[in-house]
């Protein structure tokens, strides 16, 4: 199983601090998955579409400005990769649910989504998946690998 994480283009490099959650909690539950991670800040489109032709799952974590964002982006890797199922989460998702299930979009993540995440990883198909609040201890501390937390750390010295 193959899922990319993808931080929304957004006008600064904050780190995507949710996903390495939701990185970490996965690969703590599931031992045969590859993760990856896009952030579209520092990376492309076209480098975010190409790295995402073989994945099973693209999750989306948006907010409102960024979720056309990431419409147009599941809708490219659809076009490249028929397969893959493409989920949002995030502020945006989560208070707009219906408006996030469009064309290109598979699956909405309602609230928390470390939990909602390994749902769908292992199969959990429903069109609108609700996540729940955890219990801090429950958590795994956040990917920041993954995540390439030191781009984040670089840009903000140089702010």
């Amino acid at each position: 199983m193959k899922v990319i994480l993808v931080h929304g283009k957004y006008f600064n490099s904050w780190e995507a601090l949710g996903l390495g959650y939701i990185g970490a909690y996965l690969k703590h539950n599931m031992k045969d998955i590859e993760i990856g991670f896009y952030q579209g800040y520092f990376d492309d489109d076209r480098t975010i579409v190409k790295g995402c032709l073989d994945a099973d799952i693209v999750a989306f974590s948006c907010t409102t400005p960024t979720f056309p964002y990431a419409a147009a982006i599941a809708r490219a890797v659809k076009q490249e990769n028929s397969g893959v199922r493409t989920v949002v989460g995030g502020y945006h998702p989560s208070a707009a649910p219906g408006e996030s299930l469009i064309k290109g979009i598979d699956q909405v993540v309602i609230g928390e989504g470390e939990a909602a995440m390994l749902d769908i990883v292992m199969g959990n198909r429903e069109r609108t998946v609700y996540g729940r609040p955890m219990e801090f201890e429950e958590l795994p501390w956040p990917d920041r690998e993954l995540i390439h937390n030191k781009r984040n750390i670089q840009i903000a010295f140089n702010d």
